[in-house]
């Protein structure tokens, strides 16, 4: 008898079980409070009990205002209204949200109802707003009535009256869905650099920071997320939005965590002013030491200083001390500067910090990233908001060039042949590991990477083999790199942009590839005529045209390499900067231009 109860009790678990699951993913009503700007003092003063904070980029398309804005958020994908791609397919939340009903509350000069609307620019709503308790308290429970999302368009310009509404209207509503979306910087964060940086809040009764697999980063979530997080919570599906889920992940001083993010995301941005710069301009003072013989001690100890600062940096991404930007810059200048002076006696020196960059990054990128995130050439520009995650074109193309002067360095000093082929033959395949959807997540920089493994497999392992025939094998053994990785990325839990662009494909045809092209296209050729890098560009080319050694293989496909990495990425023109620095470098070196260039610093 005894047995039998415990058969039921067992057999009425599991029979509830799946119900009781069932219960708990069931949606939740979502109030949306779209408000003017919040200072981290702001979100104190709200006093609420559990929320999840973390940081996003407002960035959408050019013009940026708040109409874009909306749009971006509405659709899942950033866009310009001046510029809507017809043959796109995009979804508006107001269609497919369209059995839950979405409303605003707006006064008669709001743009609220882009934020919900249907691809005609409709929503139903209220028109009207009066900051009283009271009376937004009553509209919010009935439109709560017959709609599931709610959004308001709520201007607190710094008026205490209006946030402690807010924090009782939070109060109230607390067992809904509740985001607190800002739309632009507050006057007290508010800075050149950063223009965009926002914080937002997500109040599902955990206590925590924001996560997003857009970004893979603490803390930060992408523009598109907001959107795909609202379909979800509604259970629609997301076809053609390019964000993902927002998760809160639990920490019991969320606010401080953010702030502390926010401020060295400043830093970094500082950090990598500076340290471009440098480099920009030390390419100029090359230039002018060839054509002049002038400046050459200033010239050559600035362009070894330049290069010793990447992988300075990437060491002292272990310290992270970039929180104090004073002491960091301090700290990177005297360190770098002893060791300049050493390294400028000897090429050897040179020769072999460029190989230690290579394996630092390596070794950054398969086992611990904050090494390349926390220098200024990984540092994924946070305020710029056009890549969170993976490698950005910079440190990808000190990874590629580097790679190919090590390989030179090893078929120049190693002596047995069967090692030599051993480690030319498996440093292109570590680049590919690195750059693949898994880690690096550069799909650019990956199919350069591509195209080096064909030249050094092509010229270094297979010379004395070469043919036509050879050469097809080849391009089809990097087709099916490149098809592997895409397959990998199709399956895995966190797809990336890639994988996402070949899905929208097959949806949307041929204006999904239009619009990334166009856009791309544009970037590219904008960024590239832009000064600093077209001044930069320019000097590269007329120093490579006096320096370049014609016979050498190493430093053909470092140029073919660098070009190809150039056309097809969007910021192509950072990459071909620092793939060239380490051309001219590897020149400088062979021309012994470097050779005893003893400078007192």
């Amino acid at each position: 008898m005894k047995k039998n109860k415990i058969f039921i009790l067992v057999l009425i678990i599991l029979l509830l079980a799946p119900i009781s699951s069932l219960a708990k993913k069931n949606s939740k009503k979502v109030i949306i409070f779209s408000i003017d700007s919040i200072s981290m003092e702001n979100i104190k003063e709200l006093e609420i009990d559990n929320y999840g904070i973390g940081l996003f980029n407002s960035k959408s398309r050019k013009p940026y205002n708040e109409k874009n804005l909306y749009t971006s958020i509405n659709i899942g994908r950033k866009i310009s209204r001046e510029k809507l791609v017809e043959e796109a397919k995009l979804e508006y939340m107001g269609d497919i949200l369209k059995e839950e009903n979405p409303v605003y509350i707006g006064d008669q000069n709001s743009n609220i109802k882009l934020l919900i609307s249907d691809k005609n620019d409709k929503a139903n709503g209220i028109n009207h707003i009066e900051y009283d308790y009271e009376w937004l308290d009553k509209n919010i429970k009935k439109l709560l009535l017959e709609s599931k999302l709610v959004a308001l368009d709520y201007r607190i310009l710094d008026q205490k009256n209006r946030l402690e509404i807010l924090k009782k209207l939070i109060y109230q509503n607390r067992d809904n869905l509740i985001y607190i979306i800002p739309r632009t910087v507050h006057k007290s964060d508010k800075m050149y650099v950063n223009q965009y940086l926002l914080p937002i809040l997500k109040i599902d009764k955990t206590n925590g920071v924001l996560m997003s697999s857009s970004t893979k980063r603490e803390s930060l979530i992408a523009l598109e997320d907001i959107s795909f997080d609202i379909k979800e919570n509604f259970k629609k599906e997301n076809k053609f939005s390019i964000g993902k889920s927002i998760e809160i992940e639990n920490k019991s001083n969320n606010l401080k965590d953010i702030e502390q993010i926010y401020k060295k995301s400043i830093n970094m941005l500082y950090i990598s002013y500076i340290f471009h710069g440098i480099l920009y301009l030390s390419q100029g003072l090359i230039l002018i030491y060839l054509l002049t013989n002038r400046l050459r001690k200033i010239a050559i100890s600035t362009f070894i200083f330049t290069t010793n600062n990447i992988w300075i940096t990437l060491i002292m991404s272990l310290i992270d001390i970039q929180y104090n930007l004073l002491l960091y810059l301090i700290l990177i200048i005297i360190i770098n500067t002893l060791i300049t002076k050493e390294m400028i006696k000897n090429n050897k020196y040179v020769e072999k910090s460029i190989v230690l960059t290579y394996f630092l990054i390596v070794l950054g990128i398969l086992f611990k990233t904050e090494l390349i995130y926390n220098s200024y050439i990984g540092y994924n520009n946070l305020i710029y908001g056009a890549r969170y995650y993976g490698f950005n074109n910079g440190i990808a193309a000190v990874l590629l060039a580097s790679s190919i002067f090590t390989i030179i360095k090893v078929d120049d000093y190693i002596n047995s042949e069967k090692l030599k082929k051993i480690l030319i033959a498996t440093i292109p395949i570590i680049n590919l590991i690195c750059l693949s959807t898994n880690f690096g997540a550069n799909t650019g920089a990956f199919i350069s990477a591509i195209i080096l493994l064909i030249l050094i497999y092509y010229n270094y392992l297979f010379s004395s083999k070469i043919n036509i025939k050879t050469l097809i094998i080849f391009i089809i053994i990097g087709i099916t790199i490149f098809a592997i990785n895409i397959y990998y990325d199709s399956i895995s839990l966190n797809k990336s942009h890639a994988i996402q662009f070949f899905e929208r494909i097959k949806l949307n045809g041929f204006g999904e590839i239009y619009y990334m092209v166009t856009f791309k296209l544009k970037e590219l050729i904008k960024l590239t005529i832009m000064p600093p890098f077209s001044i930069v560009l320019i000097c590269q080319f007329i120093i490579l045209k006096k320096l370049f050694v014609r016979n050498h293989i190493g430093i053909k496909i470092m140029l073919i390499v660098s070009l190809v990495g150039f056309i097809i990425n969007d910021t192509g023109n950072i990459l071909l900067v620092y793939m060239l620095n380490y051309l001219i470098l590897a020149l400088l070196i062979k021309n012994e231009y470097i050779k005893n260039t003893i400078v007192k610093i």
